[in-house]
């Protein structure tokens, strides 16, 4: 693991995050491109093995292209992975808050900007353009310090959510927009969402179908709907196996960090509460189980299970044993958001709304 701005990353995800600041920060942009592998290893100090995984990463994200022969180069700005269409530049303004982590290590934006690449629309080329808003301010109050011009932008994509002012204030700019995550309104809005009961009872039920009959589930119990949605999903899952809700073995924990998670999972051995596996929410509290488990020797599947819900690939690539997952596919997520932007723009009565599946990607783990 190594230090990056207080969090604590693996090799792979370190060079990513360091390639995503450098190419944004524009290390290299006089002549576009960047050095050699050798020298790149040196820069970072890894191995040409984790330096090719990361480079592979950027490649899919469109930052970078790879030329036989002559290098590694940074792409052209623009939102296609190929040559763009000939057509009209739609200009999208994705409005999101001040990410928990720096924007070149937060998996979720990664992901949002790798679906707006893939969305393929005849005769469109899509720009979509972020705007961070500082934790503590809300939209309108933004727009009211800032006057900013809308004119230029075809549509709006919210990232976060609104409260019923920030909305009134974003309807009156006249503009089609969709929300990325259900934004707790009273009022029907246009969005596009994950299924997180169904994500939940997916990977609750793959555990309890392998053998599992005594679960902790590990989670950050926000009171969003998303986060009572996948208790709903998992507590569905545990009525179908027969196994009543306890209370003791559902436990909050900080998603940021493994650390939260690791001392409750200490404790919970220490005191010797009897489980059989473990599912736990986010790619930081199951780092934390694994790194538990690890130290006492528990050998996964055979005495613990470990499913995750909510986990990003790139985050958990170099992990081992490689997790059982239901992964959030927010890659889809974004390329719908824009689908929808564009069917709302062709009619302004129209209120779409979607509801995409998680994936369960089985694992060595259950």
């Amino acid at each position: 693991m190594i230090e990056y701005d207080g969090l604590r990353l693996f090799k792979y995800n370190y060079v990513i995050a360091r390639l995503r600041r450098d190419i944004g920060n524009g290390r290299w942009e006089t002549d576009g491109k960047l050095p050699s592998e050798r020298r790149l290893c040196e820069l970072y100090a890894v191995s040409r093995v984790t330096l090719r995984a990361a480079l592979r990463q950027l490649r899919e994200e469109a930052l970078i292209e790879q030329r036989r022969g002559s290098g590694t180069y940074l792409r052209q700005s623009g939102t296609a992975a190929s040559e763009p269409s000939p057509g009209r530049v739609w200009r999208v303004l994705l409005l999101g808050k001040t990410p928990r982590f720096p924007i070149e290590v937060d998996p979720y934006y990664s992901q949002l900007r790798l679906g707006f690449q893939h969305y393929r629309l005849p005769g469109r080329e899509f720009q979509v353009e972020p705007l961070t808003l500082p934790g503590a301010e809300s939209f309108a109050e933004y727009c009211r310090r800032n006057s900013p011009d809308w004119s230029g932008y075809d549509g709006i994509l919210c990232a976060f959510p609104l409260v019923e002012q920030d909305l009134d204030w974003l309807e009156r700019q006249g503009k089609p927009y969709v929300f990325l995550g259900h934004p707790n309104l009273a009022r029907p809005v246009p969005l596009v969402d994950i299924d997180n009961y169904r994500g939940m009872y997916l990977a609750a039920e793959r555990l309890l179908a392998r053998g599992g009959h005594c679960p902790l589930l590990f989670y950050h119990g926000y009171s969003s709907p998303n986060c009572q949605a996948r208790l709903a999903g998992y507590h569905a899952a545990l009525a179908q196996y027969g196994i009543a809700p306890d209370s003791a073995r559902e436990l909050e924990v900080n998603d940021r960090t493994s650390e939260e998670t690791e001392k409750i999972l200490e404790t919970i051995l220490r005191k010797r509460l009897a489980f059989d596996c473990i599912l736990a929410v986010g790619d930081w509290p199951a780092l934390g189980v694994l790194n538990v488990l690890g130290r006492h020797r528990l050998k996964i599947p055979d005495q613990v299970r470990l499913a995750v819900f909510d986990a990003f690939p790139w985050l958990l690539e170099g992990v081992h044993p490689h997790p059982t997952a239901v992964v959030q596919p927010f890659v889809l997520m974004a390329e719908k958001a824009l689908e929808l932007l564009c069917r709302q723009a062709g009619d302004s009565n129209l209120i779409p709304q979607l509801l995409i599946r998680p994936v369960l990607v089985d694992g060595e783990t259950t």
